[in-house]
């Protein structure tokens, strides 16, 4: 994969919503990508904003934008399709299954918000000062960049993509 400014890259991916990540810790934020496990998908969505509200089919053969736990999925290669899609929280069970109380770098990151009634997924990258850091979709449609768990997952639980290799202890 050819050199990439990811810094560039995340100046217009943070959410409205987003309040801790500042602009001076793109850097930070690059680092996290570059050992990330599942890199070459987020740089690709970073490089690729107007997939986050381009309508395809999903499982129920309904063509919408994609959504957090779509491109959740999507980048951590277990998706249904090798694409990202509008996935729904039933698509969640099999991966709530080896569930880790570490901060992993490639974890899934699943969190039930009770204010929106509704799921959110990502990415988990890692910790910048006492912040921990996930890459996901803001919301279906909106774009894809890195989040802030303190500002975005009200109950953030960690779990292992099949994908993700562990290094023992």
């Amino acid at each position: 994969m050819q050199n990439v400014n990811l810094e560039s890259l995340l100046e217009d991916s943070l959410s409205s919503r987003e309040t801790l990540i500042k602009p001076d810790v793109f850097g930070a934020i690059s680092k996290l990508i570059n050992k990330n496990p599942f890199r070459e998908r987020i740089i690709f969505l970073l490089e690729n904003q107007q997939l986050a509200n381009t309508p395809i089919k999903n499982l129920l053969g309904i063509e919408s934008c994609s959504n957090c736990i779509g491109t959740a999925l999507f980048i951590a290669g277990v998706s249904p399709f090798n694409y990202l899609h509008q996935a729904y929280e039933n698509e969640l069970d099999q991966h709530i299954n080896e569930k880790t109380n570490k901060h992993i770098p490639g974890a899934f990151v699943f969190s039930y918000s009770a204010e929106f009634d509704d799921w959110h997924a990502g990415i988990y990258l890692g910790k910048i000062n006492e912040d921990h850091i996930a890459f996901a979709q803001h919301g279906r449609g909106d774009k894809f960049g890195p989040e802030s768990l303190n500002c975005n997952y009200c109950a953030p639980h960690f779990y292992v993509p099949r994908t993700l290799v562990l290094k023992p202890d």
